[in-house]
């Protein structure tokens, strides 16, 4: 469960991925009470800082607490590499799973974590432009530049966005 409605979109998210790893689906539930669930609380009185968390793991279930979804977000993926993936096939992971009790708490030491990817010249898929997103995630990276266009100016016509080729062409 989370209990803050912005937070929806980290749960929708990640019962989507962990679905992908495991083949199994998981419902959403608003119950603070239930045992063996997953918990995110966004907690904006805390001291937490921006992307911190904290993940705890027991035997009554996981709480990752942040002040915001974005450490959420990575009290989650955190989450997600403490499963225990045995290959791409997915009958193999065994139910029920049993993770080591523990107390994570997270904080990034640079606030600036990024990646540049130029594609002015060099062009990728949608594909692969995607799996770089979801890697740079896994690894908690912050910011993504994306390169699109070099000296020669911006040449593709945006309708919502005119300023584009106004000023990006000259």
């Amino acid at each position: 469960f989370y209990t803050e409605a912005s937070s929806k979109t980290v749960a929708d998210f990640f019962i989507e991925k962990i679905k992908t790893i495991t083949g199994h689906t998981f419902p959403m539930d608003t119950d603070t009470n239930k045992k063996n669930s997953i918990q995110l609380i966004k907690d904006t009185a805390s001291n937490l800082k921006k992307e911190e968390y904290k993940l705890s793991i027991s035997k009554d279930g996981i709480k990752i607490v942040a002040s915001t979804d974005q450490g959420l977000f990575y009290g989650m993926q955190t989450f997600v590499q403490l499963l225990p993936i045995y290959s791409e096939n997915k009958s193999q992971m065994q139910f029920p799973i049993k993770i080591q009790a523990l107390d994570i708490e997270d904080t990034p030491r640079f606030g600036w974590r990024g990646m540049h990817l130029d594609v002015s010249r060099h062009f990728f898929s949608i594909d692969f432009i995607k799996k770089q997103l979801d890697v740079l995630a896994l690894f908690k990276i912050n910011k993504f530049h994306w390169h699109l266009t070099d000296d020669q100016g911006w040449r593709i016509e945006i309708k919502k966005y005119p300023k584009l080729t106004e000023v990006g062409s000259i």
